[in-house]
């Protein structure tokens, strides 16, 4: 869930030369080193995609991670090792005692508990302690996940805003078990509430017990106004990885560009949508892994030595008639 969808939004914000200089280089190119390796990605030996123009996040200043449902902190903690320490990380659980028990066994990074401007004091709030980097931008919320992201919706009082306040995101995980249902939880309503949260060009990610055929795609996630959903079919179970991804700017561009192919300084030029395939997300992960090596302003992607990795899929379908641009991606056993 968390590589597939780190890597998705790697695609999505990677600027339009990468996939261009991919399009005109050759399939196979034998390379010696990691700046060769960077290099050859790019098409230039010139050309590096350092944070400037590679942009993982707008701006780590304000970017920001929602996730919802904690289980056992896996999605957290590899969030807070792999993401630089000024990226916030907000954490929502619903039951108590599943915060308690991750606490319990250091799941969770030490943590206090802070007073929330709630007047009806069903929403608790724990923040990293001082002396870890991260402080104080990695919360855990306790509350119905459906209820936090809406309370701001209708309290207008400032002695009444809740934990997440305005508070929009670049990534949302939404991994949520109804215990009731045995399922997990992605009906269209709670998809509309995650995508009210979204920046411009953010991603949903979300952790869905179905399998990705058009009919079960369209009602939840499909017709909420993405930009464009990409799938990941889990193998040997009723399970998808959905990544959904909001409009911005550049994406309202996205149908004059499907339909004039239009062609710049004799190149033609790689359509946003048309950078979804196994071997353009094979190149991006191999460059960021190989050029992060060798240009140290690199790292600001990712902290402890966290890479992505594409080599694991397999392929990608579009999915015919489908409302918005979507694509079921398989992977290898």
């Amino acid at each position: 869930m968390i590589h597939f969808g780190l890597l998705i939004y790697a695609l999505w914000r990677s600027p339009d030369e990468f996939f261009s200089a991919i399009r005109n280089m050759p399939r196979e190119k034998k390379v010696n080193t990691p700046l060769e390796k960077g290099a050859c990605m790019t098409g230039t030996a010139t050309m590096s995609l350092t944070p400037l123009h590679f942009p993982l996040f707008a701006t780590t200043e304000d970017a920001s991670v929602l996730i919802l449902g904690l289980g056992g902190n896996v999605i957290g903690n590899c969030l807070d090792s792999a993401l630089p320490v000024d990226v916030s990380i907000d954490v929502v659980e619903v039951e108590p005692a599943v915060f308690e028990t991750c606490q319990k066994h250091g799941q969770v990074p030490p943590c206090s508990e802070v007073r929330t401007k709630k007047e009806n004091g069903t929403t608790r709030m724990w923040v990293v302690r001082q002396g870890r980097q991260r402080h104080p931008n990695y919360r855990f919320i306790i509350g119905d996940a459906r209820v936090v992201l809406q309370e701001d919706k209708t309290h207008q009082k400032a002695d009444s805003e809740g934990p997440l306040h305005d508070r929009c995101y670049s990534l949302v995980f939404l991994d949520c078990y109804d215990p009731e249902k045995e399922r997990m939880m992605h009906d269209g309503s709670l998809i509309d509430v995650c995508q009210s949260r979204l920046r411009p060009g953010g991603a949903l990610i979300v952790n869905a017990h179905i399998l990705p055929t058009r009919e079960a795609l369209e009602e939840q996630f499909l017709s909420r106004g993405f930009a464009s959903v990409q799938v990941l079919r889990v193998a040997g179970c009723v399970q998808s990885i959905v990544v959904c991804l909001a409009r911005d700017k550049a994406s309202a561009r996205i149908p004059n560009e499907e339909k004039s192919n239009k062609r710049e300084g004799g190149q033609q030029q790689i359509g946003r949508l048309d950078r979804f395939c196994v071997r353009h997300a094979r190149h991006l992960a191999s460059y960021i892994q190989y050029a992060s090596r060798a240009d140290p302003g690199m790292c600001r992607l990712f902290r402890s030595g966290f890479s992505l990795d594409a080599n694991w899929l397999r392929s990608s379908r579009s999915v015919e008639g489908a409302s918005c641009n979507t694509r079921v991606w398989e992977h290898y056993d």
